[in-house]
């Protein structure tokens, strides 16, 4: 077996714990949307939701069992609109993904020159702490 058909089959397995997973939750969204279309989120990701380095699914089914009470099903609208993390345009650290407004493009230019400064300055720290010997 090489390494395309091992990834494949975990891949079929991942997908496999997630419709099961989904099914579990109750297989739709509160908008009534289905299946492909819907995601699972955690209820409070910073108090007492599970998110194990391995990723959801891959854990074993009984300890995703146990743990189906920490987690909902939202289609994206949904739980943006639940979380209210919709970004005005200009806002963020990037504007709109993908939206060529200017209070957008303008944010995104923004950070594009503040992260080449950046780069710059730590380059800059890199040769001088090579210059005197430190690295």
């Amino acid at each position: 077996m090489d390494k395309k058909e091992i990834s494949r089959l975990g891949s079929e397995k991942i997908k496999a714990k997630r419709q099961r997973f989904i099914a579990l939750l109750g297989g739709k969204c509160g908008c009534g949307k289905i299946a492909k279309d819907v995601y699972v989120y955690a209820k409070d990701v910073y108090e007492t939701a599970w998110m194990p380095a391995k990723g959801l699914y891959g854990h074993p089914w009984e300890q995703m069992e146990a743990r189906a009470d920490d987690y909902y099903l939202s289609c994206s609208m949904c739980h943006t609109i639940k979380v209210g993390r919709a970004i005005e345009h200009g806002g963020g650290s990037q504007g709109r993904v993908g939206c060529k407004c200017d209070p957008c493009r303008l944010k995104r230019n923004e950070h594009g020159r503040m992260m080449s400064k950046k780069i710059r300055d730590d380059a800059r720290l890199l040769r001088e702490l090579r210059k005197e010997g430190r690295i």
